[in-house]
């Protein structure tokens, strides 16, 4: 297993697999991923599975 590396010292084709305990912490990760990624200027898409609105 590779040693564990913070999400901001990734590089291009690297891999993360990340997980949460409840819908809350999902979405909050994925907001600061995406808002960070947009922060530095880097284009963003993001796919998930639909969540009810709320």
């Amino acid at each position: 297993m590779a040693d564990a590396v913070a999400v901001d010292q990734f590089g291009l084709g690297d891999h993360a697999c990340v997980t949460h305990t409840d819908p809350d912490e999902r979405i909050d990760f994925v907001g600061e991923f995406v808002a960070d990624g947009l922060d530095r200027g880097q284009w963003v898409v993001c796919f998930t599975d639909s969540m009810p609105p709320g």
